[in-house]
């Protein structure tokens, strides 16, 4: 979820201020670089040629979120909960291509909001680039880190 919000550091220092004396944190950020089936519908939108429109900032916490295990438990470290640690998980996300495209061509998530802003047959094109791409999966491989510590 750190990936998600404008000013990680900002939303740790929140998750600590509510959290209970002893209470745990957990949250979880993309693994970067993302494995191939994580990045499929970004590969897309950039296999089709399209950038983001003007009125969309970058994707959230671009310009604070560290990318390795070791800069995501200094940043949490800094917003003060103690036993700070990253695990790494993977698993196979099993769905298919069109339960999978759904969402953003709903609008869902930083690469819903490009989708949205182009016309119809900008997001056609997308679409035909999708479809080739996800010919590559049976299955989609994922992985995050794990973020965890105590108040």
């Amino acid at each position: 979820m750190l990936n998600h919000v404008g000013r990680p550091g900002r939303a740790l220092a929140e998750l600590r201020r509510v959290a209970r004396p002893g209470g745990r944190i957990a949250l979880t950020v993309w693994a970067h670089p993302a494995p191939a089936g994580q990045s499929l519908l970004g590969r897309a939108v950039a296999a089709a040629g399209v950038v983001g429109p003007p009125y969309l900032p970058p994707p959230p916490g671009e310009d604070e979120l560290p990318h390795g295990p070791d800069g995501l438990v200094r940043l949490l470290t800094s917003a003060g909960p103690r036993g700070a640690r990253c695990d790494t998980l993977h698993w196979r996300h099993r769905t298919g291509a069109e339960e999978w495209w759904s969402g953003p061509a709903a609008g869902v998530g930083f690469v819903g909001q490009v989708l949205l802003g182009q016309d119809e047959p900008t997001r056609e094109r997308v679409r035909h680039h999708f479809d080739t791409l996800s010919r590559e999966f049976l299955s989609l491989p994922r992985t995050a880190l794990l973020l965890s510590a105590h108040r």
